[in-house]
């Protein structure tokens, strides 16, 4: 797994307001390992996450959330560990981050392995194409080749989007298979430029990722294949979430996690469900 950690101070008078704030504070602190929360955040994802090797630290939205959770929890600050979307759970599991914000989105099977918080950020998963190839639906997908990011979850929301359309006789990766080609890639801009040069015919990716690609060449599906809820990830029986949930909360109502989305220019938020 690719670790890069940055490690950022709070200012001092932080510190002393938060010590004024009462017990509720410092029993967030004591979720963690420590005076800094450890959060897992992604490497290099268009104003989300970006590691700036000069600064030796982390730019964007999640990694915002992440300073602004550390101090609503009451920790001195935060510590970033770097992750890539095919190893965000690794980080977890070795015990490298407390928790993750590393738009990972809620699913059943992952409910099911790790603790979610509450969804700090909405989006919805979109098929991108070039005008050229005159596909208007799903359908027009058959036998196509389709690109999405490894270790992500576009491949199963598509699945049910196809089930659902009755496209495919079940949400698997067999007959998903059965129907279109999947075509995994790394990184966001190899899929990119798969599509600009026709490697692939389509692309699925959350819209606040893959807008930036739009140009007047290009079009959306009118219709999404997922509700994608980021939430923030910590092992099963962590009591972390529970605060991290009240955390998410203030932020909210106090304006804070609609500021850093302004900020970072990620659209207009509307609330999804699981």
């Amino acid at each position: 797994m690719k670790v890069k950690k940055a490690l950022i101070s709070m200012l001092l008078v932080c510190g002393i307001i938060m010590t004024a704030c009462g017990a509720s504070k410092a029993a967030g602190a004591a979720k963690g390992t420590g005076k800094y929360l450890k959060v897992g955040v992604r490497e290099n994802l268009n104003k989300f996450s970006v590691y700036n090797e000069d600064a030796d630290t982390f730019y964007g939205f999640e990694a915002d959330v992440a300073r602004q959770l550390a101090l609503e929890l009451g920790f001195d600050g935060v510590s970033y560990v770097g992750v890539v979307a095919d190893d965000r759970e690794a980080a977890l599991a070795d015990g490298s981050a407390d928790c993750i914000i590393a738009a990972y989105s809620w699913t059943a099977d992952r409910a099911e392995k790790y603790e979610l918080s509450e969804p700090y950020f909405y989006d919805s998963g979109r098929v991108m194409i070039e005008k050229s190839t005159l596909f208007t639906d799903y359908k027009d997908l058959e036998g196509c080749r389709v690109a999405v990011h490894s270790g992500t979850s576009a491949a199963g929301a598509l699945a049910k989007k196809l089930k659902n359309d009755g496209l495919i006789n079940a949400d698997s990766d067999a007959e998903l298979k059965k129907f279109l080609n999947i075509v995994e890639y790394s990184s966001y801009d190899e899929m990119n430029a798969a599509l600009e040069t026709g490697e692939v015919d389509a692309l699925c990716a959350d819209g606040c990722i893959s807008l930036p690609w739009m140009n007047d060449e290009r079009t959306y599906f009118k219709e999404a294949y997922s509700e994608e809820n980021y939430c923030i990830a910590a092992n099963k029986g962590s009591a972390l979430i529970s605060d991290v949930n009240a955390a998410i909360g203030t932020l909210k109502e106090n304006g804070t996690i609609d500021r850093l989305i302004a900020k970072w220019d990620l659209g207009e938020q509307t609330d999804g469900e699981k």
